[in-house]
C-alpha cells in the first residue's frame, strides 16, 4: 500500500505528512477553504515588510520606547509636578493663615 500524499495545484508540491499538508493547504474547517501557503506567499515581499514591521513595533513595546508610552510618562510627572506644587502651595499658605490668627508655627523654639 502506497503512502498517502497530497500535491497542491497551484505550485504541484507533494506533501507525504498531514501535519505538512495542513500547514500548506489550512485546516478546511469552514465552508471555504484555506488560502493554500503557496498563495499567501506570492506576496511573499509585503508579507515580509509587514513582519519586519510588526517585529519593529514589538522591540518598541518592549524597549518601552513607544512615543505613546513616552508621552503618558510625561503626562505622569507632569500631574505629579502640579499635585506637589499644590499641595505645597496649600501647606504655605495655611502656615500664613497660622500666623495672621497669633499661633505659633514652631512651638518648639519657646
Amino acid at each position: 500500500m502506497s503512502k498517502k500524499q497530497w500535491r497542491c495545484y497551484f505550485c504541484d508540491e507533494v506533501f507525504t505528512s498531514k501535519d505538512k499538508a495542513a500547514q500548506h493547504f489550512g485546516v478546511f474547517e469552514a465552508c471555504e477553504a484555506d488560502e493554500p501557503a503557496c498563495k499567501l506567499m506570492q506576496h511573499q515581499e509585503r508579507f515580509i515588510e509587514y513582519v519586519r514591521g510588526l517585529e519593529r513595533e514589538i522591540r518598541l513595546y518592549q524597549d518601552e520606547n513607544q512615543p505613546l508610552q513616552r508621552a503618558m510618562w510625561d503626562l505622569e510627572s507632569t500631574i505629579r509636578d502640579k499635585v506637589n506644587q499644590a499641595e505645597e502651595k496649600g501647606y504655605n499658605k495655611g502656615v500664613q493663615d497660622m500666623i495672621k490668627q497669633g499661633y505659633c508655627v514652631e512651638p518648639a523654639k519657646h
